[in-house]
Formats: structure tokens, C-alpha cells, sequence
């Protein structure tokens, strides 16, 4: 697919207060890696942070690390204005994209550079070495012990699967 400019903003009086713009729509950020905009889900390209009820281990103890992530993620889209670019679909429909800031920075390597997300190297190289480095610097959910989020997700699917087994 050719990537090409994602308009994002179609209801935006619709849709309320919210923290974020993306072209002249507003965003509603969902978790540390996806975006609403009207009713549409955007999921940032190359990256996957902790989902929003993942907890991470910090000092012995649990850590929302995923809301953590959702938190900051809202906080550096607060009154911003967002450029996406969609670059394929995935099969929940949504959009993959990468996002840039109204200062050109890349929102997706933001959240990686700060230690808020993975880089999501099985469907993209664009950022293992940032990850790397965010690791070593023990940025974000690197101050803990954390499982990848998608190791995080099968297990909670396999759970699921045990509790519905486990059923009278």
C-alpha cells in the first residue's frame, strides 16, 4: 500500500472537548499505541506499548504501567496537532499509521524513545535501535519488570479460554 496523508478529524463538534487534533479532527487517545478519531481507530505503525489494565513490576510492587503509558501518551497530545499517515490496515480494520507532531517530531518514536512502548519488530524495524536505547537507560516501563504487551495479551487470552473450559 502507498502510504498517503489520513485525514482524521470528521465529526469533531460531535465528539466534545477533547485533548487532541489530527488534520481537523479530534483525537481520543484509547491506549499507548491507538487513537480514536470519530469513531475510527488509529493504531500508531511500528510500536506497542503496555495495554491499559497491564501491570509491570517496580520496586517488588505492581504498576499500571499500562495506564502509565495511556496517561502519557494523552499528555503529549494534549493541545497538539497530529499529522498521520496511513500506511496499511490491519485485520481489525484499523489504521496503521505513523503520526507526526506540529513540530515534525514522530509521535510513534516518542513513545518509544521515552520508554512508553516497544518496538514492535515483528512487523517493523523502524524502531529497535530506539527501543535499545531506552532499555539501557531504564526509561519508562524499562524501570520495571515488564512483559512485552503481546505476550501480556496471549495470556489473558489463554485465561479466558481456562476460566470458559473450567465452567459447569
Amino acid at each position: 500500500m502507498v502510504p498517503r496523508p489520513l485525514f482524521v478529524l470528521l465529526m469533531a463538534a460531535q465528539l466534545g472537548c477533547l485533548p487532541a487534533l489530527a488534520g481537523d479532527y479530534v483525537l481520543r487517545v484509547i491506549d499507548g499505541d491507538t487513537l480514536d478519531v470519530a469513531g475510527g481507530r488509529i493504531r500508531l505503525s511500528g510500536i506497542d506499548a503496555p495495554e491499559r489494565k497491564q501491570s509491570c513490576l517496580r520496586d517488588g510492587l505492581a504498576w499500571d504501567c499500562g495506564q502509565a503509558a495511556t496517561e502519557t501518551l494523552r499528555g503529549k497530545l494534549k493541545g497538539a496537532l497530529l499529522d498521520c499517515v496511513e500506511e496499511d490496515r490491519d485485520r481489525y480494520g484499523r489504521i496503521i499509521a505513523t503520526c507526526f507532531l506540529d513540530d515534525g517530531s514522530d509521535l510513534n518514536g516518542w513513545m518509544v524513545e521515552r520508554g512508553w512502548a516497544m518496538a514492535y519488530r515483528q512487523y517493523s524495524k523502524a524502531y529497535g535501535a530506539v527501543e535499545d536505547d531506552a532499555r539501557s537507560a531504564k526509561r519508562g516501563i524499562w524501570a520495571a519488570e515488564v512483559s512485552s504487551p503481546w505476550a501480556w495479551r496471549a495470556a489473558q487470552r489463554e485465561a479466558a479460554r481456562a476460566r470458559k473450559k473450567a465452567r459447569p
